[in-house]
């Protein structure tokens, strides 16, 4: 599913910004009203109209549609009272712009001259075997062969590439 997709889905079930969704609304009926588009629409609308009323206007225009969807529509199962309980406010803008630009750092306390530096593979396979019990030497061997090594070699690459390069530009 497209990033679009899965907001809708998000704000349909409920998730990290907005607990409580459309209530009614499980996981099979959002994600059929994801796949119709309805999540697609909504984020170019949003990307794109500038104007409070048009948008306004588109809003309630993609609301209609996804009740006429779940009423009468190509859903597995018709779902009116799910319908119903779709609000004039949904979806709530703020949680929408969460979901199009999350915050992931305060800027405010984000060090700016951070340093790449080669990762401690040692320090991080002994966190692992500690905090998800990769315990076995197997176990942990998999792991990092399935999920950590290329990282870390691309990683070690940057670091002696960049280690390189300013040490010939001072």
């Amino acid at each position: 599913m497209s990033q679009a997709k899965w907001i809708l889905f998000a704000l349909l079930t409920g998730g990290d910004y907005d607990e409580g969704g459309v209530p009614g609304c499980g996981m099979e009926t959002a994600y059929g009203l994801a796949r119709c588009g309805f999540g697609n629409d909504l984020v170019h609308a949003i990307r794109t109209i500038q104007s409070q009323p048009v948008l306004q206007k588109f809003l309630s225009n993609w609301r209609e549609s996804i009740k006429r969807e779940l009423s009468q529509g190509f859903l597995p199962h018709r779902q009116p009272a799910v319908a119903n309980r779709i609000s004039d406010q949904f979806p709530d803008l703020r949680v929408l712009q969460f979901y199009l630009n999350p915050l992931t750092s305060n800027p405010d306390t984000v060090q700016k001259d951070w340093l790449i530096k080669q990762p401690l593979l040692h320090n991080l396979a002994e966190f692992c075997s500690e905090r998800f019990e990769w315990s076995d030497e197997q176990i942990l061997k998999k792991k990092f062969k399935n999920g950590i090594w290329e990282g870390a070699l691309l990683q070690m690459l940057f670091s002696v590439s960049i280690q390189l390069v300013s040490e010939y530009v001072t």
